[in-house]
């Protein structure tokens, strides 16, 4: 009785903590996409990356800051499971709080995973990546820029 009531409890812990190992967020496979999606844009240099988990689905949005520079273009990748990065969007602010863009159109119901823009003023930038409609809760992004 006693060593099936022990075999019990390691088979529940066993079984726990693989339930436990297949919600860990693996971004690699993510940041390398977005990698090879600003590669795909002549003339970029890249500058760091974001990991975006959402501890499956507690952290609906995450934010980082980045200190841009006047005259360049950045390019903002991002991706997750799905091909189109749907379910996951990025707003990118001013240090006084002015919204410059979303990847997320909102009248056409759209994820863009590429965004680019080129700030007037260098200074502190924030950008706040939003899971929006998704189950899934695991991404990443990549900064880059040209001059």
């Amino acid at each position: 009785m006693m060593k099936q009531l022990l075999w019990g409890i390691v088979f529940f812990v066993g079984l726990s903590s693989q339930s436990v190992f297949a919600q860990k967020c693996n971004m690699k496979q993510f940041k390398d996409k977005c990698v090879t999606a600003l590669q795909r844009q002549r003339g970029y240099t890249f500058l760091k990356s974001y990991p975006l988990d959402g501890q499956g689905g507690v952290k609906k949005k995450i934010k980082y800051s980045y200190i841009l520079s006047r005259g360049n273009t950045y390019l903002l990748t991002m991706a997750n499971r799905r091909a189109d990065a749907k379910g996951i969007s990025v707003t990118i602010t001013t240090s006084s709080g002015k919204t410059l863009l979303s990847s997320y159109d909102e009248s056409k119901k759209k994820f863009h995973a590429v965004v680019g823009f080129k700030p007037k003023v260098t200074g502190i930038y924030y950008f706040t990546f939003e899971f929006q409609n998704t189950r899934n809760y695991c991404a990443a992004s990549v900064l880059g820029f040209k001059r």
